[in-house]
């Protein structure tokens, strides 16, 4: 089931990353005037980082600590995946239209929708701590305590 405050937050840390991408980019590609390459690299390695705190921290409420690498090798193999769409993106909208920007743009969005339930089921799910929660959920019924994913 989808909650609603997680969504929310996922949203809220992917807008908060693309602001973030793109100032990088702009700086990069506008003032310094670096190869669109490198420029498209250092952004999202930047707002990858980024977007990897907001969501462990905020978003899905700072799992466990013991996790923390195995949560990192799973990022890195959908940071990898999703750097590959966007330098694709990039590089056949600058291509055919002259802009990095736009590619960065449609590659944002393109793996924004994939990312949410890769996070949620993948790189931040702790099955022990979901049956923990589901326990605690049918003890507490009715007690006023609330199912919210931060709980």
């Amino acid at each position: 089931m989808i909650q609603l405050k997680k969504v929310t937050g996922f949203l809220t840390s992917a807008a908060i990353t693309a602001v973030l991408y793109l100032a990088v980019l702009y700086v990069l590609q506008e003032i310094l005037q670096w190869h669109a390459l490198i420029n498209v690299t250092c952004a999202y390695g930047v707002s990858m980082a980024f977007y990897f705190a907001s969501n462990r921290f905020i978003v899905f409420c700072g799992s466990a600590e013991r996790e923390i690498l195995r949560q990192i090798r799973r990022f890195s193999v959908m940071a990898v995946i999703n750097y590959l769409v966007t330098v694709a993106a990039v590089y056949f909208v600058k291509k055919y239209h002259g802009n990095v920007y736009t590619g960065s743009i449609i590659a944002g969005i393109l793996t924004t929708f994939i990312a949410y339930f890769i996070f949620d089921r993948i790189i931040f799910n702790n099955r022990k701590r979901g049956l923990e929660k589901l326990q605690k959920g049918v003890k507490s019924r009715g007690r006023g305590e609330s199912d919210n994913a931060c709980n």
